[in-house]
């Protein structure tokens, strides 16, 4: 609704999702070059922890995009799944391969038999599981044994999770020491600062052909980054509904008492 009162090109804090384009910050680059580089070397499993709100699905579609131009990405946007059967179905469907009828190890073999396929255009299959805290200890075990695989000493699968910061507490369980064993990179997304929020606003402005100077008063800027608390999805509500309030009232630069409204 705000879009062409503001002149952008496209709605700049969407509230739904991970939309594109990424917007990287310094804590989103400290965590995606390690899980790359797991994910391309093989040596275990990697995790990324976060707390809700902070943008692991952000990240993890970057890294799927990233790591795309030499590997075969699977994204499993989900981990609600009550067996290891419908895990397997799952990942099967993201592949485009049939997966009804198919038994636990029918399921399970295919993936495999997909994944040495790929050699050698492809650098094997990686599996970036979302939502990861959600999976019970049978399931996480599912995934230990797919990405322990091998192919002339080579691991045919490479297994990247993504959870809320219970995934932490579930793998702490002793019954999870084999799991731990193989994990080779465990990094935590950390919430924005006040001077990153503000940078993370800039240039998602920019990315829609805006400029800061004209969209947000510096006294507004200033709130949103303090009320947000390093929160990238409370940033981009409070953004969101304090431009529609602002294009109501047809106000333009938003004003601080605009964004107190909103908030």
């Amino acid at each position: 609704m705000y879009q062409e009162f503001f002149g952008f090109d496209r709605r700049p804090f969407p509230t739904h999702g991970a939309t594109p384009p990424f917007i990287p910050t310094p804590a989103t680059d400290g965590v995606l070059m390690p899980l790359e580089r797991c994910a391309r070397e093989g040596g275990g499993i990697g995790i990324l922890s976060a707390p809700a709100g902070t943008g692991k699905t952000a990240v993890a579609l970057e890294a799927g995009r990233r790591l795309s131009n030499t590997q075969h990405v699977v994204y499993l946007s989900s981990s609600n799944y009550t067996s290891r059967r419908g895990l397997l179905q799952a990942v099967l469907f993201e592949l485009g391969m049939d997966y009804a009828g198919l038994s636990e190890q029918e399921a399970r073999l295919h993936i495999i038999e997909f994944a040495r396929g790929l050699a050698p255009h492809r650098d094997g299959l990686v599996l970036l599981v979302d939502e990861a805290d959600q999976l019970s200890e049978k399931l996480l075990e599912e995934l230990r044994g797919l990405a322990n695989y091998m192919h002339e000493g080579r691991p045919l699968l490479r297994l990247v999770l993504f959870g809320q910061l219970a995934l932490d507490e579930r793998l702490a369980q002793p019954e999870l020491d084999a799991f731990n064993q193989r994990v080779a990179c465990h990094v935590v997304l950390e919430p924005l600062d006040r001077k990153q929020s503000a940078e993370y606003i800039r240039a998602a402005l920019a990315a829609c052909g805006a400029q800061l100077e004209n969209v947000f008063s510096e006294e507004a800027l200033t709130l949103i980054c303090t009320a947000s608390d390093g929160n990238v999805r409370c940033l981009h509500h409070l953004c969101d509904h304090a431009l529609l309030l602002a294009f109501v009232a047809e106000e333009k630069p938003v004003s601080a008492a605009t964004v107190r409204a909103a908030l």
